[in-house]
């Protein structure tokens, strides 16, 4: 934890974040086993990527777009290169994962899905989902299991200690107690007001859509 006072860093925030993860990477090696929860800003608005990457896409909307999504995957580079470095790639579970699908503004970035942020379609709530685990079932292998953001808890506490699961949490983990990936399909339900006005949409096991617009209008798809 920074308890120091406020102070003024110089330089791009996407590169600075993964400057201290880096740091925070490379004083845990060889010690006792570590956590690091690293939120890159990026790429969200405002879109202002580094001259050194802007230089190598077009002066656009979606050039600039493109020049920033080329920044942070530069920069989780760095990272997983200081953990090969130190020695602890093959020992760290590595999970990149997207709050949310973009805004649509510089251009249709959750192609092929239809809708963006703030709506239930695939295009807001489908995002990727990397995870680096070392020497386990599945390696290398492509899921198409729906999970949500909440299965990551659930499942890194179940890899501490299979006792060491708690009913009441919302998400389900995908690792059993001999550590194999264990994928479980089930419906999904998202909920929320925005300026007072209620959205929700559900995903059933078997790949049906409701989804509840800003609007009130509602639809059902079947999506296979």
């Amino acid at each position: 934890i920074d308890n120091h006072p406020r102070q003024r860093f110089e330089g791009h925030l996407t590169d600075l974040l993964a400057d201290r993860t880096v740091e925070l990477i490379e004083q845990g090696e060889a010690t006792e086993p570590w956590f690091i929860y690293h939120a890159f800003f990026a790429p969200h608005t405002p879109i202002e990527p580094a001259a050194r990457f802007m230089s190598e896409f077009p002066d656009t909307p979606a050039g600039k777009f493109k020049a920033l999504l080329s920044q942070l995957d530069s920069n989780v580079g760095r990272i997983l290169e200081s953990l090969r470095r130190t020695g602890q790639f093959d020992n760290t579970i590595v999970i990149l994962a997207s709050d949310n699908g973009g805004i649509n503004q510089a251009f249709d970035n959750n192609f092929p899905y239809y809708g963006k942020k703030g709506t239930y379609w695939e295009g807001g709530v489908r995002v990727p989902l990397v995870i680096h685990w070392p020497q386990q079932s599945g390696s290398g292998s492509v899921n198409a299991t729906k999970v949500t953001i909440f299965d990551i808890y659930p499942t890194l506490m179940n890899l501490i200690s299979a006792d060491n699961t708690n009913e009441a949490l919302d998400g389900i983990s995908f690792s059993n107690s001999e550590h194999n990936v264990v994928f479980q399909q089930r419906d999904l339900f998202w909920e929320s007001f925005i300026w007072h006005l209620h959205v929700y949409g559900t995903l059933s096991a078997d790949n049906v859509r409701l989804f509840h617009e800003f609007n009130g209008n509602e639809h059902l798809l079947d999506l296979s």
